[in-house]
């Protein structure tokens, strides 16, 4: 783009804002908020106002079509941008790969279409892997990026996704977004930006539901005694000084039974540890109906975790990685980990409304939540490949206007 298509772009937008402030303040701010926080210097503050003015509130048009649609008549180079911000999409993508100071090549899951975008100063800048929430549109026989881009971190993309496709059928169910009109994909950006907000402040809870909360209870009894009990249990691992309880029922994390609460014998005193308030008191109301009398709790001492109540929920939990003797626990570590892979195409997952990966290859609205789901695992390309090859998934070819 020559310089001086920029500065007409730049006058063009600044008489934008000043329309918005003066007829919309409060929705162009509204806007700003959305898009992160408190600009630092002047790039960030135009960053945050070209959001805004293409991301509109629910049901309605975004503030630069408003102000295209009733400019009246304008000179040649304005009309263009007003007829580019019209016809601008808005969509979420990763990253594959870059040519420094030339181009990035993305693909738009929401769409579903590989772009290969002219791009000087963020190729110096963004790397394969990357993911952007951008509007963009095409020109000629490229597309381009029309300057409102938010880089989005690699462990929101799902939400960040997940949040588009269910904007989106919030506004017409069974529509894609390849089918959906320019307008329609600008609701979805606001959506997108919101859940990011939410996952940069989650919700830490347990595979249980539980508000994570560390507790740990001094028990006053001997380790002996707490053994005596605890080997009558059926859902307990005793190692050399500690017990392990999984719970009657017991749930899998990461494809391995979640170790509940944990008993430990260590310089001879005895404690309980759990990650939240209610497995401690579950195992406190299960050892006075096993043996009549309560656990004796002589101190308690209580971590609290940076979480919060109104974010996205992010699961963390424990699990018991069983170590056989002269083993490498790394090789052990890696070895479940590779478990986990193979099994994660059948694993249920709750981002994509409780499908596993197999089931929602087969369902069109899941597809775009399953390649940033795809992109998220800890592969390499070759075996990424093999992942998308087995659940019928191909990359398309790079898509020219």
């Amino acid at each position: 783009m020559a310089r001086s298509s920029i500065e007409r772009l730049n006058t063009l937008r600044d008489e934008v804002i000043r329309w918005a402030v003066a007829h919309h303040e409060e929705e162009l701010f509204e806007g700003m908020r959305c898009f992160g926080a408190r600009p630092r210097n002047e790039d960030e503050l135009r960053s945050a106002l070209a959001f805004s003015l293409l991301a509109p509130p629910p049901g309605e048009l975004a503030l630069a079509v408003r102000f295209a649609r009733q400019a009246g008549r304008r000179p040649r180079a304005e009309r263009y941008w007003l007829s580019v911000w019209e016809r601008t999409l808005f969509s979420v993508m990763c990253i594959r790969d870059v040519e420094p100071g030339s181009w990035i090549e993305v693909h738009d899951v929401l769409i579903g279409r590989r772009l290969r975008i002219p791009e000087r100063m963020g190729s110096l800048q963004l790397k394969p892997g990357n993911w952007l929430a951008a509007f963009h549109y095409h020109e000629g026989t490229r597309w381009l990026f029309e300057g409102a881009i938010r880089p989005l971190p690699q462990a929101v993309a799902v939400q960040a996704v997940a949040a588009a496709v269910a904007a989106l059928e919030a506004i017409s169910p069974g529509l894609g977004v390849r089918q959906a009109r320019p307008e329609q994909t600008h609701q979805l950006a606001r959506p997108v930006l919101l859940a990011v907000k939410k996952m940069t402040n989650p919700r830490f809870v347990n595979a249980d539901g539980h508000d994570l909360l560390m507790v740990t209870a001094t028990i006053g009894l001997r380790w002996g005694e707490v053994l005596e009990t605890l080997r009558q249990w059926p859902d307990t691992e005793e190692l050399e000084t500690s017990v392990g309880i999984f719970g009657v029922e017991p749930v899998d994390y990461m494809a391995a039974p979640v170790v509940r609460a944990t008993f430990t014998h260590e310089e001879g005193a005895v404690t309980l540890f759990a990650n939240s308030r209610q497995r401690v008191d579950a195992v406190l109301r299960r050892w006075e109906e096993h043996t009549g009398r309560l656990l004796p709790v002589v101190d308690e001492e209580i971590e609290t975790i940076d979480s919060d109540p109104e974010g996205e929920e992010l699961m963390v939990d424990s699990q018991r990685i069983e170590v056989p003797t002269g083993a490498d626990p790394g090789e052990v570590a890696r070895g479940i980990q590779a478990a986990h892979q193979a099994q994660w195409p059948d694993i249920p997952i709750p981002v994509l409304g409780g499908l596993t990966p197999r089931q929602a290859a087969l369902v069109p609205a899941r597809v775009p939540v399953l390649w940033a789901l795809l992109y998220g695992q800890d592969t390499t390309s070759s075996s990424e490949a093999a992942f998308s090859n087995e659940l019928g998934l191909q990359l398309p070819a790079i898509e020219r206007p």
